[in-house]
C-alpha cells in the first residue's frame, strides 16, 4: 500500500514538473511573438542627422526654357510670302530739276586727240589690250621692265621697219608716263655689252618717271653703240644670257624684248638651245613664270620660229614690229 503511494506521488510530481516546464516555455514563446510584431507594427523613432554640407539637385528646366522659346520664336518669312504682302504703290516722289544742256564735241574732241597720240606711225593703236601696254601688248602685271638690244643691226632694221629708235624711245615714255603708281618699272639697253637703269625694279612716282625718261633721252642709244660713260655700263662681253639673269633677279611678271633676235657675247653668237635651257632653268626657279613678250625687229623666219618655241611654253608671245 505504502509503495503504490510513492509511485503515484512520484508521478504526480514529474507530471507537475512537465506541466510548469511546458507553461513556462509557452509563455515565453507569447512574449517573444509579441515583441516581434510589435516591432515591426510601431513607427520608427525619428533621428535627427545634421550633414556638414546640404546640396540640394537643381531642377532641371531644359526641356521646359526650350519648349518656351518654340512658342515664343517667330516663322520665317518666305520669299513666296513676301511676294505675295508687297503690294507695289504709286512714289509720290518730286520732280527732278532741269539739267543744264551742254555741248559734247568737246569731249569727242579730245577722244580723237588722244587717240591720235597713242598711235604709232604706222597706224598701230598702242592702247589697245590690258591696263597697261607696250607696243600694243598689254599686260595687267604691276612689276614691267624693257630689255633694248641697241646693236647697230637692230637700229638698221628699225629704221627699215619705219619705227626708229626715236619712236622706240617715245612709246617707252609713253608707257612710263601712264603706269600707276603701284606698278614698278625696269629699264636696260643691251648689245654685248649691258646697263640697267636702276639695279631694282624702281615704283612708279613723279620722280622715278623724271628720272627714268632722263636716262631715255640721255643714255638710251640710237646709233648701235653705248657711250663708255653710260651709268652702270658693264662691259667685257657678257651678251644676252647675262642680262636675262639680271633682268629675273630683278623679279618682274613681265619682260618686254625689242631684238633682232642675233645674240653675241665676247666670244660670238650664242645658240638658241643655250637661250632656251637658261631660260628654263630660270623659269623653274620661280612659282609663277615670268611672261616674256618678244618684239622681233627685222628678224629672220628660222629665227623668229625658234623663239615662239622658246616662248611659249612660258606663256610669252612674239610678234614683228
Amino acid at each position: 500500500m505504502d509503495h503504490s503511494k510513492k509511485e503515484w506521488d512520484r508521478k504526480k510530481l514529474i507530471a507537475s514538473i512537465l506541466i510548469v516546464a511546458g507553461a513556462l516555455h509557452l509563455g515565453a514563446i507569447v512574449i517573444a511573438g509579441f515583441f516581434v510584431i510589435a516591432r515591426n507594427f510601431l513607427p520608427d523613432v525619428p533621428a535627427l542627422e545634421v550633414k556638414a554640407n546640404v546640396e540640394f539637385p537643381a531642377k532641371v528646366r531644359k526641356h521646359r526654357i526650350e519648349m518656351r522659346q518654340l512658342e515664343m520664336a517667330r516663322p520665317k518669312v518666305s520669299a513666296q510670302e513676301l511676294l505675295k504682302s508687297v503690294h507695289p504703290t504709286a512714289l509720290s516722289l518730286p520732280q527732278m530739276p532741269p539739267l543744264p544742256k551742254f555741248n559734247s564735241t568737246a569731249f569727242a574732241d579730245l577722244a580723237t586727240e588722244l587717240s591720235v597720240d597713242h598711235q604709232s606711225p604706222n597706224g598701230m593703236n598702242w592702247s589697245a589690250a590690258g591696263q597697261n601696254s607696250f607696243f600694243g601688248v598689254g599686260t595687267e602685271a604691276k612689276r614691267i621692265l624693257i630689255l633694248y638690244d641697241i646693236s647697230k643691226t637692230v637700229v638698221n632694221a628699225a629704221n627699215r621697219a619705219a619705227v626708229p629708235m626715236e619712236a622706240i624711245k617715245k612709246e617707252s615714255c609713253r608707257l612710263i608716263e601712264e603706269l600707276g603708281i603701284q606698278c614698278r618699272f625696269g629699264l636696260a639697253q643691251f648689245a654685248r655689252n649691258y646697263a640697267f637703269f636702276h639695279d631694282t625694279l624702281l615704283p612708279a612716282t613723279d620722280e622715278n618717271r623724271r628720272r627714268a625718261k632722263e636716262w631715255l633721252n640721255q643714255w638710251f642709244a640710237t646709233t648701235g653703240m653705248m657711250p663708255r660713260s653710260t651709268p652702270n655700263l658693264v662691259s667685257g662681253g657678257p651678251g644676252f644670257l647675262q642680262v636675262l639673269i639680271r633682268a629675273f633677279h630683278l623679279e618682274p611678271e613681265v619682260i618686254y624684248i625689242l631684238s633682232d633676235g642675233g645674240f653675241y657675247r665676247q666670244s660670238g653668237p650664242i645658240p638658241y638651245d643655250e637661250i632656251q635651257s637658261t631660260l628654263r632653268t630660270l623659269q623653274q626657279k620661280r612659282a609663277l613664270p615670268i611672261k616674256i613678250h618678244f618684239f622681233a625687229i627685222g628678224m629672220k623666219d628660222d629665227l623668229y620660229g625658234e623663239m615662239r618655241k622658246i616662248l611659249a611654253p612660258h606663256g610669252g608671245t612674239i610678234r614683228k614690229l
